[in-house]
C-alpha cells in the first residue's frame, strides 16, 4: 500500500513538473508580448511626441516668414515717387511677382534724379535682374513690366525671360505674353538709342528716356490687348512721361 501511495505522489509530482514546464513557454509568451506592446506603446508615444513637434516647428516657421514678408512688404518700393505710400498698389505688384518669396526692391534708374539720356539708363541698370519698371503720365497712369531678363546696351539682342509680363496698376490688370503670337522674345536688350523694350512694340523708349511708345493695338503686341496700358496715346502711339523709375527685385533665399 505504501509502494502505491509512493507511486502516486511521485505521479502527482511529475505531472506537476509537467504542468510547470508547459505553463513556462506561455509565460516566455506573455512577456514578449508585453514587451511588444510596450515597445510598440513607446514608439506610438515618440511618434505623436515628433508629430506635435514638428507642428510646433511648422507654425514657429510660418510665423517667422510671416514676420520677415511683413517686415520685407514695407520696404518693398519704399523709395519710389511714383507709388509713394499706396499699400494697396505695393501688395498688388508683390503679388504680380511672387505671392510666395519674399523679396526688397533696389533703386537702380529714376529719371528726374538720372536724367533722360538712354546711356544713363543702360549705365545704372545693365545686367541686372529681374527687374521692375514703373513708369508714371502726366495723366496720372501708373503702368510698367517686370522681366527676369536683363537689360544690355551693348548686345542689342532680344532675350526671353522665364517671367516677364507688363501691368497696369490703373487698370488693375496684369499682361502676360500671348501664346499664338510668334516673335523673337519678351524684351529687347536695348541699344545706345533704346531703353527698356518689351514685346514687339508694347512698350518700349527710343531716343531718350522721355520718348515711350505703346501700340494698342492687339495685331501689334505681344502681351497687351486691343485697349493697350493707358487710356488715351497720341497719333503716333507716343505716352507723355511723369516720372519713370527702375528697380532690381532681390529674393529672399
Amino acid at each position: 500500500m505504501a509502494d502505491k501511495n509512493e507511486q502516486y505522489e511521485q505521479l502527482d509530482e511529475d505531472n506537476k513538473d509537467e504542468e510547470a514546464n508547459q505553463k513556462k513557454p506561455k509565460k516566455k509568451i506573455y512577456k514578449r508580448i508585453r514587451n511588444i506592446l510596450l515597445l510598440i506603446g513607446v514608439i506610438a508615444a515618440i511618434y505623436i511626441i515628433y508629430q506635435k513637434s514638428k507642428q510646433v516647428r511648422d507654425l514657429q516657421k510660418s510665423i517667422e516668414d510671416e514676420r520677415i514678408r511683413r517686415e520685407d512688404e514695407k520696404k518693398i518700393l519704399m523709395d519710389s515717387k511714383i507709388i509713394d505710400d499706396n499699400l494697396d498698389e505695393k501688395e498688388t505688384i508683390r503679388k504680380w511677382i511672387n505671392p510666395e518669396v519674399s523679396f526688397q526692391t533696389k533703386l537702380l534708374y529714376r529719371l528726374s534724379r538720372d536724367g533722360s539720356s538712354i546711356f544713363n539708363f543702360h549705365s545704372k541698370c545693365d545686367n541686372i535682374s529681374p527687374t521692375l519698371l514703373l513708369i508714371q503720365s502726366y495723366d496720372q497712369n501708373k503702368f510698367g513690366g517686370y522681366t527676369t531678363a536683363s537689360w544690355d546696351m551693348f548686345s542689342g539682342i532680344y532675350k526671353n525671360g522665364t517671367k516677364t509680363f507688363l501691368f497696369s496698376l490703373t487698370k488693375n490688370k496684369k499682361y502676360l505674353r500671348k501664346s499664338n503670337i510668334k516673335y523673337n522674345g519678351d524684351i529687347f536688350s536695348g541699344s545706345r538709342d533704346i531703353g527698356p523694350w518689351f514685346g514687339i512694340h508694347d512698350l518700349y523708349f527710343y531716343g531718350t528716356m522721355n520718348d515711350l511708345y505703346s501700340y494698342k493695338y492687339s495685331g501689334q503686341c505681344a502681351f497687351l490687348d486691343g485697349n493697350g496700358l493707358v487710356e488715351h496715346t497720341s497719333v503716333d502711339n507716343s505716352i507723355v512721361v511723369k516720372e519713370v523709375e527702375l528697380y532690381q527685385i532681390i529674393f529672399r533665399q
